[in-house]
This record gives C-alpha cells, sequence and structure tokens, in this order.
C-alpha cells in the first residue's frame, strides 16, 4: 500500500515497521494495523491523523531506541504533526485515558501477540559464520559448448593460484560470486563470465546457501578488479605497480622527520593516514613493564629497550595547538605470556588518573609495530631476546651484563626501524643487512654488501646510544677481534633479498556486534562520517592496521570488548591475515587525524551527535528528552510503501541542571552525583551557560574542540 504525500495529515491510521540502514531511516508500512506485524525486537510506528505512538519492543536494543528518538525529532518538523506518544512494549495501560483509547482502538490489548522472532542481524550470523569461507573453481571449455567447472582449492587463495587460468569462480560463501576473467579470454568468453556465474549459482556447490540468501554475482576483470575482490586474497600486488615501494616511503618519512608537526597533520588528516603518524615523536612518554596486573615503571635511560619475554605500556603524550593528547601502547613480545596476548590490559587501567581520556589505545605485537610507535624513538628501539638472569629479576635492561651483544639493524628510517639480538656467533650475519656488534673492549657497526645505506646510517645512530666510538666494517673488511668476538668466522648467508612490491588495498568499513558472544559483520559500502552512529562498533580495515570505532553512547563494557571484536574480524578474513596486526582503538568525537584521513570529507559540525548521555538510552523507560529546537534539516522521499528519512544529527541537551556554583572549581568527589563529570557544561541552563561563557551553547559548540577546553579551563568547568 502506496504511503500517503500528505503523511502527517494522513486520511486513515496505518502501522510502520521503523528500520535504518547507515545513517537513512526507512518508514515501511506493513499490510494492516495488527500486532502480528509487530517484533518485541523492533520499533512500530502508528500514525493517526497528526499523532504518532512509537511502541518500542521490549527486547529492543539501544540502537533502536536511539533510532526511534531519530525519527520523533523529524516528524515533529512535518506539517501535520500534533503529538508524539511513546509507548513501552507491556505497558500499553499506562497511557493517559484519551491515548490510550486511541491506541487501544487500532491494537486492542486482548488480541495481542506479537512476533518473537530474533532480529533480522541472525541472518548476517550465519553469513559471518562462513565469512572466511572461499572456494576457487576452474571454469574450462567442454564438448557441445559447454562448460566443466573443476574445484582447485578452497581458501585462503592466493594471487599466482589464478596463473594460467582464462575464466575462474571464486565462492565467498553465502556472501558473493565472483567470475574473473583474465585479459587472454576473448570478447565472448567475457560477455558470458556472468551467465556462467549465474549458472553456477543454481546447479554446483552449495545450492542450500544460495537459497537462503540472496547472493550476488559479479564479474572482475584482470587488471581492474575491486577492492571487495583483493580483499579475498592473501597478498594481492597490482600489476600496474609491480615496482612499487614500501608502504612507508623514504620520501614520506623523512619529510616527517624535518617538517611535519602534530598541527600540520590535524590540519592534513590524509597526509595523517598515509604516514599512521600522530606527530613527529617529540612528545613526552611513560613506559612501564607489565607484570602480571601490575606495573613497573621504567627509568628513562631504558626507554626504548624492550624484552621478547614480556609486554609493555607505553603512555605518550603530545599537544596540539597547546592541548595535551594522549595515546596509550600496548607492546607485546614474541614470548611474552600467551594469556596476555588473548586478554586486553585496558579494563585494568581504567581507574588509572595518568591513563584516562586517551584519544586512541594501541595494541602491537613484536615484529608489527606501528610508523609512529617507531617515530616516538626515533627509530632505536632494541629488542632483546636472551634470557639474562639479572635482566629476568630486574626492571633495568641490563646491557651491561652482556659480554658480547649482536644486533641486527631493520629498516633504515626512524618510522620503521628496530634492532633485534640475534646469537653472537658468525653464522648470524648475512650480506643484506647492517649488524651492530657490542663487547667489552670495542664496538662495531658491520655492513653488509648488499644492505642499504640508510640501514647503516640508522645503525650509526642507533650505536651513539651507548658508545661514543665505533668501527664500521664492510663486509670483506673485517678484523681479526671482530670475528673473534663471534667465536671465529663461518659461514652465513649472502643472497640478495627479493624486492617485494607492496600491497596495496582500500580502506573498507564494516558495522559490527559482539551481541551474544556472536560476531556479527556487515560492510558499509562508499562508508562516510555520517555512517558512524553514536551506537555502533565499527571496524575499519586499512590492511595494514585495524581501527575499531565506537560511537559515544555505546556502553564501557562494550568499548572494552572492542578488541575483542578486531580479533573476531581478523579470525573470519577471508584472506587468512594474521592475527599481529595493529589494532587501534578511536572513539566517537576523539578521533585523530590518522583515522579522519580515510574519510572523503569530515565535517566537525556533526560531532554533537556524540554527546548522547547514557541515560538518555533509557529515555522511553520515564519521559522524552528534551531536544535542541534547531530547525533540522530533512528530505522526505515517497517511494512505493517506503519513506526514506535522511536525518541530521541531533543533539541533545541533558534535562539535570544545577547552579554554577555547584559545578564550577569543583574537584570530582565534590560534584553532584549522577553528572558527566568530562562535560560539566551540559548541566547548566542556557541563561546560566551564556552567563558563565558569555557565549551561546551553540556558539561554544562551533568551536574547535581545543578551544573549548580552554574555555572551559577558563571559567572553572574542567
Amino acid at each position: 500500500m502506496p504511503v500517503s504525500g500528505q503523511f502527517c495529515s494522513g486520511t486513515e491510521p496505518k502501522l510502520y515497521s521503523l528500520s535504518e540502514r547507515a545513517s537513512t531511516l526507512i518508514l515501511s508500512e506493513v499490510p494492516s494495523i495488527s500486532w502480528n506485524f509487530m517484533n518485541v525486537n523492533e520499533v512500530s510506528v502508528l500514525a493517526s491523523f497528526g499523532r504518532f505512538f512509537i511502541w518500542i519492543g521490549g527486547k529492543a536494543n539501544k540502537e533502536k531506541k536511539f533510532m526511534a528518538l531519530k525519527f520523533d525529532k523529524l516528524i515533529k518538523r512535518r506539517p501535520g504533526y500534533k503529538k508524539t506518544v511513546w509507548v513501552l512494549d507491556g505497558l500499553e495501560n499506562d497511557l493517559n485515558t484519551e491515548d490510550r483509547e486511541t491506541f487501544q482502538k487500532y491494537l486492542p490489548p486482548d488480541s495481542k501477540m506479537v512476533k518473537m522472532d530474533a532480529p533480522c542481524e541472525d541472518v548476517s550470523l550465519n553469513q559471518t559464520k562462513t565469512r572466511k569461507m572461499t572456494k576457487l573453481y576452474n571454469v574450462m571449455e567442454g564438448e557441445e559448448d559447454s562448460k566443466i567447472i573443476a574445484h582447485v582449492k578452497n581458501g585462503p587463495l592466493e594471487q599466482s593460484d589464478l596463473n594460467g587460468m582464462v575464466t575462474c569462480i571464486i565462492n565467498h560463501v553465502q556472501n558473493m560470486v565472483w567470475i574473473w576473467v583474465s585479459k587472454r579470454a576473448s570478447e565472448e568468453e567475457r560477455s558470458r563470465a556472468i551467465n556462467v556465474g549465474v549458472g553456477y549459482q543454481g546447479k554446483k556447490c552449495e545450492p542450500a546457501s544460495f537459497q537462503s540468501f540472496n547472493v550476488t554475482v559479479a564479474r572482475a576483470i584482470e587488471g581492474e578488479e575491486p577492492a571487495e575482490f583483493k580483499m579475498l586474497f592473501r597478498r594481492w600486488i597490482d600489476t600496474l605497480h609491480a615496482n612499487g615501494q614500501l608502504y612507508f616511503s623514504k620520501k614520506v618519512s623523512g619529510c616527517v622527520n624535518s617538517l611535519i608537526n602534530a598541527e600540520q597533520l590535524e590540519n592534513s588528516p590524509f597526509m595523517a593516514a598515509e604516514t599512521q603518524l600522530f606527530d613527529y615523536g617529540g612528545g613526552v612518554m611513560k613506559i612501564c613493564k607489565v607484570i602480571g596486573d601490575k606495573l613497573q615503571p621504567l627509568s628513562a635511560e631504558e626507554y626504548g629497550i624492550f624484552h621478547c619475554s614480556y609486554s609493555y605500556l607505553v603512555c605518550y603524550t603530545y599537544k596540539v595547538y597547546g592541548e595535551e593528547r594522549k595515546i596509550l601502547y600496548y607492546w607485546l613480545g614474541s614470548d611474552a605470556p600467551q594469556n596476555e596476548k588473548e586478554s586486553c590490559i585496558w579494563p585494568s587501567l581504567v581507574d588509572i588518573p595518568d591513563l584516562r581520556n586517551a584519544i586512541a589505545r594501541v595494541r602491537i605485537e613484536q615484529f608489527h609495530e606501528t610508523p609512529h610507535f617507531h617515530q616516538i624513538f626515533q627509530g632505536k628501539i632494541i629488542v632483546l631476546t636472551r634470557h639474562v638472569a639479572q635482566l629476568l629479576g630486574s626492571a633495568k635492561p641490563a646491557l651491561d651484563e652482556y659480554q658480547t651483544l649482536l644486533l641486527k639493524v631493520v629498516g633504515g628510517d626512524a618510522c620503521n626501524c628496530l634492532s633485534l639480538e640475534v646469537e653472537p656467533v658468525a653464522s648470524s650475519l648475512s650480506s643484506d643487512s647492517v649488524f651492530i656488534l657490542r663487547t667489552r673492549k670495542a664496538n662495531y657497526v658491520w655492513c653488509g654488501l648488499s644492505s642499504k645505506g640508510d640501514e647503516r646510517e640508522m645503525a650509526k645512530r642507533i650505536a651513539n646510544r651507548w658508545a661514543s666510538h665505533y668501527s664500521v666494517l664492510l663486509e670483506g673488511g673485517e678484523t681479526s677481534d671482530f670475528w673473534q668476538a663471534l667465536g671465529g668466522r663461518q659461514n652465513y648467508s649472502t643472497q640478495k633479498p627479493e624486492t617485494k612490491a607492496e600491497v596495496s588495498v582500500p580502506p573498507r568499513a564494516f558495522k559490527c556486534s559482539l551481541a551474544d558472544g556472536n560476531l556479527r559483520v556487515s560492510e558499509i559500502n562508499n562508508f562516510e562520517k555520517s555512517d558512524f552512529g553514536l551506537c555502533n562498533t565499527i571496524v575499519l580495515d586499512a590492511w595494514r592496521v585495524i581501527y575499531v570505532w565506537t560511537g559515544g553512547a555505546v556502553p564501557q563494557e562494550d568499548k572494552l570488548r572492542s578488541e575483542e571484536v578486531a580479533f573476531e574480524y581478523l579470525k573470519t578474513d577471508p584472506c587468512g591475515r594474521c592475527l599481529s596486526i595493529p589494532i587501534i582503538q578511536v572513539y566517537g568525537g576523539q578521533e585523530p587525524p590518522a583515522f579522519r584521513g580515510f574519510f572523503k570529507s569530515w565535517k566537525f559540525d556533526l560531532d554533537s551527535e556524540f554527546i548522547f548521555d547514557d541515560e538518555y538510552v533509557e529515555y522511553v523507560e520515564s519521559v522524552p528528552p528534551q531536544c535542541a529546537v534547531e530547525p533540522l534539516p530533512s528530505q522526505l522521499n515517497v517511494e512505493e510503501n517506503k519513506v526514506e528519512v535522511k536525518v541530521a544529527c541531533v543533539d541533545v541537551i541533558d534535562k539535570k541542571t544545577f547552579p554554577p556554583e555547584q559545578l564550577q572549581w569543583k574537584g570530582v568527589d565534590e560534584l553532584p552525583t549522577s553528572i558527566d563529570t568530562e562535560n560539566r557544561e551540559k548541566h547548566l541552563t542556557d541563561e546560566d551557560f551564556l552567563r558563565v561563557f558569555g557565549i551561546s551553547r551553540e556558539m561554544f559548540k562551533k568551536q574547535p574542540a581545543w578551544k573549548q577546553k580552554n574555555m572551559k579551563k577558563s571559567v572553572g568547568l574542567f
């Protein structure tokens, strides 16, 4: 049944189901007004001559409730609107007499029989369970113009698996069927590729799954493969960029070392995303070794020296336009206890004042450090591997306890360099690398003939850390003392390293949920900022790093589980990537430029979405909250039996207000209970706000975050 164009002042009552796709509200009319079309997990809307009864199912989640609030804000701006009535499942009789009689006229309580079906996300759950399953088939010519489809292998897939094939089928089970066509295929084979895929879909392999889900059949041409296709493979090299450079090239990082500061990265988020830097590394850090559930501080002399058997917490603080920002790094050694790798330390850090309010929390494993982590140590990280007795019983790195220390220098720039301890014997050397040999008598920098000049320069910087004098030896020009320190000459690797082209995959965003302990994943195509809802947990897969973004209305316990979401996402990745990829947790309203740079545009005026308080999630259990009264831009499109509504972000003003004297210049313990201690200004009336700040609330929100913070400090509200 089509929806009337005069939606608010229609000539007859109608029942709708309310849903949301990305940032678009979808109001779908059901066949008739009946309890049979209402679901305990969903939100329904009964429209009756300008009055709207918004019925909230008893098991509707927080996201559904915020969706209902958005709809309420929008509909109030429509011509003919009269009233919104909130109706809770099971409390229909608690309405006032007039509203109760109107509601029960169409939905009598004695015939109530709502659906108890699980929400539609359960379908995506089944898809997620098989998300990592891929199958490769070769399509060959048969007799009488027929096709032979032969199974080649199951995933994970390699790009080399496509070599020698003209046409192949990749079945991403219960998700998508890809038909890949090589450049050697004829025009007829290319044009018939889709027909082959459709025929396969109906006859081959898992027909039951295809009957249950709407599986898409798509074609990919060699050399023009989309990102969704490339991400089915462990490693994909674009043929047009076979001579690709490393991800963090010398050109970019060299510029960062000398020119770029935090303010420039703040204003150039695309560069920040490309380099994955937060600043140039000139901030202040505190480092602790993790021992069980305790943190053991290290002295400044020990900074940058890690042991592979331990985990470390690095709290890095830098300034942007005078405002302090913190990043927490959790570094895991390759031999650290497994329970430290599998569990997250963040819950135990919540109550530590110095570690609060971090804009990002980064989990990194040895050999998978991010460029910024390298940068804050200026590329001078040393990773020890031997279990020296003095080291195990002390917080000190105990470098002096080593009679002989041999370090292999990996990387040629401050953004990617570290030194790894190897066994101090000649067989550990290799012609393609640079090594630092430290003994009681002398220090050496040994340069293999195939090593790079950048690596040699970085090795000299690292050697300067503890030695004012060292000898630089080129392979073939070693002294007898050098060989003696390594226990004599031995054979070592002299092969030249293979030059590997770098993988280039565009970022993708996935809406994720861990409801009931099961991961649900749905991709957000052509993602933009408005797709990141305040109730959402979203994984932004940038290939070399995984960002987990949590909205402002996500409960604290769910935020602490965001790392678990990233792990589950990686485990179900069809290309079989390792689980050691850095995981960066960021939060709505505090996104660093290295995250914002993955978006085509970023509008700060949308950040008002993130100031919802948790108590507003329960708004339907009391009364609707008082909302900001600015007109909201909206667009209604009537199309058959649905109305799609594009809703701007809604700013909610806290209904609990206090006099300024109860909020200003007070410690946290002195403040009234049940207030947002980080945003005290939200508890001022509009009149008090104008008197305290000298500007209106609306003007205040238009100021950048750093300026808002300084203004709050100046009036004692921080």
